[in-house]
């Protein structure tokens, strides 16, 4: 009985150290993704600027008659979701600010992929720091 009791309380501390290792590092992986958010992206419809606050303005063409619109917000990383809150739309009556939380599916220092939906991904890559 002793015997099962001494594994129970190790593989209790066993676990939560290992909860508290990945809150860590998940945390770490937000931050680093967030400090090399900085730069100017380009991806297959337009090009997105992002400043060291995290304040982005992004142009993009909605279809081949409209020319380059843009959005302007604030880009938070969080839990692997890139958050993005819009402040200013191309949309005329859009109520702003509005939020977006997207999956990343991948980041580095010159490339990010995240999941738009529906199996949907688009890849960012970095042009400038």
């Amino acid at each position: 009985m002793r015997i099962f009791i001494a594994i129970s309380v190790v593989l209790v501390l066993l676990a939560f150290t290992s909860l508290l290792a990945w809150r860590h590092f998940k945390h770490l992986r937000d931050e680093r993704i967030y400090k090399n958010l900085a730069g100017t992206w380009t991806m297959s419809f337009g090009s997105l600027t992002v400043r060291p606050d995290g304040s982005y303005v992004l142009a993009f063409t909605v279809s081949p008659t409209s020319g380059v619109v843009t959005n302007e917000g604030t880009f938070q990383v969080r839990d692997g979701f890139l958050i993005d809150t819009v402040t200013k739309s191309y949309r005329k009556n859009a109520p702003v600010p509005y939020t977006t939380p997207t999956p990343i599916i991948m980041a580095n220092d010159h490339e990010m992929i995240i999941d738009t939906g529906a199996g949907n991904k688009l890849i960012l890559r970095k042009d400038t720091n």
